[in-house]
């Protein structure tokens, strides 16, 4: 009688290992990618809050302009209750020597 044994295949080891490193390498680019997609997602967000800041400094700085205008300023002082100038402005002269009144010089 003559025995038949049967063989057991026997993957080499660098099939395995190659396999191992398959899977890894997918669940690593699946991890960076839904990483990268999160990060994608906040940054869509700060872009959309970035325009928001910024239509608001543009209006911001059109309402400065406006209420900072000779026009707008003399309106309001008038509205306040101050009159216009009719007598001679004086101004200092600068080159004047310190004197004991004054105790500092512009």
């Amino acid at each position: 009688m003559i025995i038949i044994k049967k063989q057991k295949i026997k993957w080499p080891i660098f099939f395995k290992i190659s396999l191992i490193a398959f899977f890894i390498s997918i669940l690593s680019q699946l991890y960076f990618s839904n990483s990268l997609a999160i990060k994608t997602s906040d940054l869509s967000n700060l872009h959309d809050i970035k325009v928001e800041l910024q239509k608001e400094v543009a209006r911001l700085e059109f309402e400065d302009s406006v209420l900072s205008s000779i026009v707008s300023v003399e309106k309001r002082a008038k509205d306040l209750g101050f009159s216009d100038n009719l007598d001679s402005v004086y101004s200092l002269d600068i080159k004047i020597p310190v004197s004991l009144a004054s105790a500092n010089q512009f």
